[in-house]
């Protein structure tokens, strides 16, 4: 379970809402509410009891009772028995328990892992007179069209992005310098770039990707840590501790990547003659990450991501779409040649293949051209590599 992607799927109010708890009708800032870490109708004082941070990514807590600090889990812990973890922090059983009723209001942990968009959490059963609401439809709003006038403020996000090596923190500047594919040219085109510390944004410090619909509108940003290799070895390294996990993509919350592709703006790429010429040569190709796409991009192909291992069911159906409008129904499938790709994309050539009117095919995996590609990525391809790969594509 990584905890931590999990938390960023759920919010304050949906944790109040799960446990029946009334929660002001706020989207940003500190809201305060009576302390859950007491007896019910004793969480008072002149502080206003207990504070949440809307605006951080872990949505950190402060008791000003009991002097409790801690996140979303700690959160459902109060919610849960009234009371401080029992060493202060959450532990072993406890922090179980607050991961499993954590992974309960997500909805299916593996829904909520493989990248599905995240079940709205209702409220607690209606009696049996009331009648029954039904579920709200799922889908994602560009940002221009937003409700919210924040949301509607970060269609120019990228605009802050960073794309000169040379004016990023070192950790950034080495990320881009080791995909010396991403060139200032090739991240305005994709809109993606460094975001710095010195931004509002809670992406900041982070490298921040546009994610567009097939119009080209932009639904949302996601934000890769730079530094998450140095990250999980660290983790690795000190035991792998359930609550210290790293987190490698932070999506913005109420965004549905589940329901999206990658690369699925369309209409602005058809324009390229590239992106024709190889849709009608070879097909669609469809990888894991944002950067195996560009590299992609870069070499010529057309190619659209999961921005997981795992695919959705509308992910699915959108592939053999999109497959069957503009690539005759052919389909080539460029995983992460590392245990869970592979295991991933397994799964989703079965799916395919199921699907009507399309053919499927697997570029590469880690056994396949002698084990020459074992451990690589669509983004780590040279062009000469890539040519090898093509050739037996197009056998």
């Amino acid at each position: 379970m990584n905890v931590d992607e999990l938390i960023a799927q759920v919010t304050p109010h949906q944790v109040a809402a799960f446990f029946g708890v009334p929660f002001p009708a706020v989207a940003s800032g500190e809201v305060r509410i009576p302390s859950v870490f007491t007896e019910r109708g004793k969480g008072d004082s002149s502080y206003g009891a207990l504070t949440i941070n809307l605006d951080e990514p872990q949505n950190p807590i402060y008791c000003h009772v009991t002097g409790t600090r801690g996140n979303l889990l700690t959160l459902i812990h109060g919610f849960k028995h009234h009371r401080p973890p029992v060493s202060g922090k959450l532990r072993g059983d406890e922090f179980k328990e607050a991961a499993r009723i954590l992974q309960e209001i997500a909805g299916k942990v593996d829904a909520v892992m493989s990248g599905q968009p995240t079940p709205a959490v209702a409220s607690p059963a209606p009696a049996a007179s009331e009648p029954q609401k039904s579920e709200p439809v799922r889908r994602n709003i560009p940002l221009k069209e937003s409700e919210n006038e924040r949301a509607r403020l970060l269609v120019t996000l990228h605009e802050q992005l960073v794309v000169d090596v040379a004016e990023m923190s070192a950790a950034a500047g080495a990320y881009f310098r080791s995909r010396p594919f991403l060139t200032p040219d090739v991240c305005r085109k994709w809109r993606m770039g460094y975001l710095p510390h010195s931004a509002s944004s809670l992406l900041r410090g982070r490298v921040v990707y546009a994610f567009s619909n097939a119009q080209d509108d932009i639904l949302s940003y996601f934000g890769r840590d730079p530094q998450f290799e140095q990250h999980w070895l660290e983790w690795d390294q000190a035991g792998r501790p359930d609550d210290k996990r790293p987190m490698k993509h932070r999506f913005v919350k109420d965004f549905h990547r589940g329901l999206e592709l990658y690369g699925q703006n369309g209409a602005a790429r058809l324009q390229e003659s590239h992106i024709r010429e190889s849709l009608a040569s070879i097909g669609l190709v469809v990888a894991e990450g944002p950067n195996d796409v560009i590299k992609l991009d870069t070499l010529g192909v057309a190619a659209v991501g999961l921005c997981s291992n795992k695919a959705t069911d509308e992910q699915v159906d959108k592939i053999a779409r999109f497959a069957k409008r503009l690539a005759a129904g052919r389909i080539v499938l460029m995983p992460d040649n590392d245990a869970e790709g592979e295991e991933g994309f397994k799964e989703l050539l079965w799916r395919l293949n199921q699907c009507e009117g399309v053919t499927v095919r697997l570029a590469w995996s880690s056994a396949m051209f002698g084990g020459a590609f074992a451990g690589r990525q669509p983004e780590s391809l040279s062009i000469e590599e890539w040519n090898v790969v093509r050739t037996r594509i197009s056998e």
